[in-house]
């Protein structure tokens, strides 16, 4: 998987791959044109190999840093097509990679497979379940 920042020209591609706003609510727009023009965000696009045409690269997953005073929030989302094959993990690592901690991550508690990211990386629950339905996860890895 390669990294390369996301962009406004990314929106057609963010909009394709959460029609139903799993991954945003309100605007998508307005959603993606905060956090471009934001300081505070790092968003990237996951390319990985196409299958079908050697040297060729489809973007797959989408993740952020957002820079707080006191840690690092880390969010990712793979398309729907390309889920159940390690991708959302592998982003999840490379986001970690770039950071110190402590990290945090806001998963939705409906979201076991975000969960099981978020052990692999060596996080564990902080505080009980937020209104929105969601838990922060926290690490401290060195």
């Amino acid at each position: 998987m390669i990294l390369r920042s996301c962009t406004m020209a990314d929106l057609s591609l963010l909009e394709e791959w959460d029609p139903t706003g799993e991954m945003w609510v309100g605007d998508k727009r307005e959603w993606l044109e905060k956090r471009v023009n934001d300081n505070a965000y790092y968003m990237f696009i996951g390319d990985i190999n196409a299958l079908s045409t050697p040297y060729t690269r489809v973007p797959a997953t989408w993740g952020a840093i957002k820079v707080e005073p006191e840690y690092f929030v880390l969010s990712w989302f793979t398309a729907p097509k390309y889920r159940n094959r390690g991708y959302a993990i592998k982003m999840a690592e490379l986001l970690a990679r770039m950071v110190s901690p402590p990290c945090k991550a806001k998963i939705n508690a409906n979201r076991p497979y975000s969960e099981r990211i978020a052990i692999r990386l060596g996080m564990r629950p902080e505080g009980g379940l937020l209104e929105t339905g969601e838990k922060w996860w926290v690490s401290f890895w060195q």
